[in-house]
């Protein structure tokens, strides 16, 4: 009988199997260096694509159950090129992390260049600078034009006393340094007052951007608005934010405080313990036949006529206590 030598262990053997076009000995046959693996799992477990298997070699078998043909591989060899292809994805992504680095240098070298020993040493920490460094995102032009705000911002030394969005609006160019002197201006005069405005938000902003308006104007709508909930409250009512009354006696000083509270009282009557909202849909729609749009005074009419109806109504029911005095 001959004697043959392995190709894997290289010892001497009589019998030698085949596997993987190589012929080794009953050892090595059943090592891990010999182990199979089929295409499938190779693919599912090792995250591989077909090109990715194409130079390694593999043992064609019929499957002994479903007849067909399988695609085996040596494991040890699918092992291998997993590790191979990690390790060009991890180089690859050292270099593309060395390139963003390299980038983001360059873009910091060009911000420097712009500001050309500016005296301004905190620049380099602004959001904007920051976004520019780290994405990129504009031209130099832009940035030379950015970089000029926010330096002459700095040297105003008013940035922190500035709400972020017109801080935003002065960098985007909507707005200029001098409407933001003027901003700061109105906020060192209204001082910490403005903490005690409860007045709507859009007349304190207009405020800051309107000549015309003057602290004491704040101050005069603020307390006609206290004056106006306190008085409502005594009569077991809220203001309504949708009253026109309400509102022109706050903001524009119009009407007397008793006419406002008449008539928050009437409509409350005539809104919670009357029909007066049907009644007053139904004289609409009556009427829409004829109007091709409603004027002011059309609808006054309407409404006083509702009323009138609504009123009477609510009288037949004997409720006369629960009307306002001024109706009656």
């Amino acid at each position: 009988m001959s004697i043959k030598t392995c190709s894997s262990c290289n010892n001497e053997t009589t019998k030698l199997q085949k596997k993987f076009e190589t012929d080794i000995c009953d050892n090595c046959y059943n090592s891990d260096d010999f182990n199979y693996i089929s295409k499938t799992d190779a693919k599912k477990k090792y995250k591989l694509k077909d090109s990715d298997l194409d130079n390694l070699i593999c043992d064609m078998i019929t499957h002994s159950k479903y007849k067909n043909i399988m695609c085996l591989y040596k494991k040890k060899d699918i092992m291998d090129i997993a590790d191979s292809i990690k390790d060009e994805i991890e180089q690859n992504e050292l270099i593309k992390q060395n390139k963003k680095i390299s980038i983001k240098k360059k873009r910091e070298t060009t911000v420097l260049k712009i500001l050309n020993n500016s005296e301004i040493t905190n620049i380099m920490s602004n959001k904007i600078i920051i976004q520019y460094i780290e994405n990129g995102g504009m031209t130099i032009k832009n940035l030379k034009i950015y970089i000029d705000r926010i330096t002459k911002l700095e040297k105003e030394n008013i940035k922190d006393l500035l709400p972020s969005h017109l801080y935003d609006k002065y960098i985007s160019g909507e707005i200029s340094i001098d409407e933001l002197k003027f901003y700061c201006n109105r906020k060192t005069e209204i001082g910490d007052f403005i903490n005690e405005l409860i007045i709507d938000e859009e007349y304190i902003e207009e405020y800051f951007i309107n000549k015309t308006i003057t602290a004491k104007d704040l101050k005069d709508m603020n307390e006609r608005k206290k004056e106006l909930i306190k008085r409502l409250e005594e009569r077991n009512l809220v203001l309504r934010n949708d009253s026109t009354y309400c509102s022109e006696y706050i903001y524009e000083n119009k009407r007397n405080i008793n006419e406002v509270l008449n008539m928050v009282e009437e409509m409350n009557f005539f809104y919670t313990k009357t029909g007066y909202p049907q009644i007053l849909r139904n004289i609409y729609r009556e009427n829409r036949n004829y109007y091709i749009d409603f004027s002011e005074s059309t609808k006054n009419s309407f409404s006083a006529t509702a009323k009138k109806i609504a009123l009477k109504e609510f009288k037949k029911q004997g409720n006369i206590k629960d009307i306002p005095s001024f109706l009656q």
